[in-house]
């Protein structure tokens, strides 16, 4: 797509879980560049916005077209692991948060908001820039990401995909990438 370093690509794999079916790193800020792709998530065709999102911006500020800056992503099974960098308004989205979430259990000191039950999506906000999520049964998988994040382990993404040479694989300068 056009350059881009990866040292951030590496801060948020190191959050993501060793042995995944797949891993995926998106810098939504330098895509955003682009004018048509900014145009086309601003106002993606044929989507219409869901009442519960529109209160969601209103409560939080939130909007993910400006606020999402970039997302790695891990998939084990049926279950996803993610991170990313986001403009957040804490005042704002801790309260909104905590009064929609299903449950608000702790892992690894931090508060984690969950969300549904079939396949529950569970957040946490370990910095102010920074959010930690897992969408699946595997309630485990947000404790131990924020664990690794933590750096109470070494073994993560980051580290497999260097191990196994993967890493030098990857197209350094896009801005998109799945292994």
């Amino acid at each position: 797509l056009w350059y881009r370093s990866t040292p951030s690509a590496v801060a948020l794999l190191r959050v993501l879980p060793p042995q995944a079916d797949l891993y995926g790193w998106v810098d939504v800020e330098s895509l955003q560049s682009n004018p048509a792709v900014r145009r086309f998530l601003a106002d993606p065709p044929g989507v219409s916005v869901e009442e519960d999102y529109k209160r969601f911006i209103e409560a939080s500020g939130f909007r993910y077209q400006d606020d999402l800056r970039q997302l790695a992503l891990a998939k084990l099974g049926s279950n996803w692991v993610g991170v990313a960098y986001v403009a957040v308004d804490r005042p704002r989205i801790l309260p909104y948060l905590a009064d929609e979430s299903t449950e608000k259990p702790e892992e690894a000191g931090q508060s984690v908001f969950v969300f549904g039950q079939v396949r529950p999506f569970r957040l946490a906000l370990p910095e102010n820039n920074l959010a930690v999520f897992t969408i699946g049964e595997d309630a485990s998988l947000i404790g131990e990401a924020l664990r690794r994040h933590a750096g109470a382990s070494a073994d993560s993404g980051a580290a497999e995909l260097m191990r196994e040479a993967d890493w030098q694989r990857l197209s350094q300068g896009n801005a998109v990438w799945l292994v």
